[in-house]
């Protein structure tokens, strides 16, 4: 079963997406007993700069058109997307990894770096109002995607945006550990404070 990292801090502009790119891309290349690792990157961020990042444009796009970003793992139908009356059926099925990630590197033997993209449109649910009944559907949603997940690969990186929502709460809940980068700022360094009070409610 993999081990889910998810790389956050409260403060914008400290390197995280920086730091999901080179680390899972650097422990995706390297051996273990001389094995390649199954690393899998999930951009959790509407702001999707991981995927712009390691995606080529083409392949993004395309991939956003056929709704194959994380956004079909919280959200049965884009259609549903009302940021002031948010309703999710009560489905908790989602769609596969395997029908969701960009390969990286296909070239890569036996481990594999692969990468599910965002989209802008996530935005919708971060600024949505949800009942408690649709909030607790995308966390099961979440929940049973990850599980899924951690089935298939070796590492899991989560890329989240810098601040408290939905998000925050369904990654942190299914994580193993969280890495918390800090710039050398007042401003950054309060992000660790805000991060423990998160990370202590979640569980």
């Amino acid at each position: 079963m993999a081990k889910v990292i998810t790389v956050m801090n409260m403060k914008g502009g400290v390197g995280k997406t920086t730091i999901t790119a080179n680390l899972g891309g650097l422990l995706g290349l390297s051996k273990i007993n001389g094995k390649n690792r199954r690393v899998l990157l999930i951009d959790y961020d509407p702001q999707f700069n991981l995927s712009q990042t390691l995606i080529p444009p083409k392949i993004y796009f395309s991939h956003a058109e056929e709704k194959k970003t994380i956004l079909s793992v919280l959200m049965p139908s884009d259609t549903l997307l009302d940021p002031f009356n948010l309703k999710i059926p009560d489905i908790e099925a989602t769609p596969s990894v395997d029908s969701l990630v960009v390969n990286i590197i296909p070239t890569l033997k036996n481990g594999c770096l692969h990468v599910i993209p965002s989209t802008l449109d996530l935005m919708y649910l971060a600024l949505g109002e949800t009942d408690t009944a649709t909030s607790t559907r995308i966390d099961r949603r979440f929940e049973n995607f990850i599980l899924d997940c951690r089935s298939k690969y070796d590492l899991i990186f989560i890329d989240c945006h810098p601040a408290g929502s939905i998000f925050t709460r369904t990654a942190l809940r299914n994580s193993d550990h969280v890495l918390i980068p800090v710039g050398p700022s007042k401003f950054a360094s309060r992000g660790v404070g805000l991060m423990k009070q998160f990370i202590d409610s979640a569980h």
